[in-house]
């Protein structure tokens, strides 16, 4: 904890018999937390990144996000 928040927990899984990867965690700001998650798929002898939940636009405002 400092004075722009803090991290959460961080949750690794494994899925769809270990060819998928999900990582999730969240940070700590004012009053509620931003959750994020990506997943990535093992291709190729490495981890490709093929979905992730942010969605930032340059010129859009950036509201937190919530995943359950």
């Amino acid at each position: 904890m400092n004075g722009i928040g803090f991290l959460g927990p961080i949750d690794i899984s494994r899925q769809q018999f270990d060819r998928i990867l999900v990582i999730r965690t969240s940070v700590g700001i004012r009053c509620e937390f931003d959750h994020s998650a990506d997943a990535y798929e093992w291709r190729s002898g490495a981890w490709q990144r093929f979905w992730q939940s942010e969605d930032i636009n340059p010129g859009k405002a950036y509201a937190p996000q919530y995943i359950e």
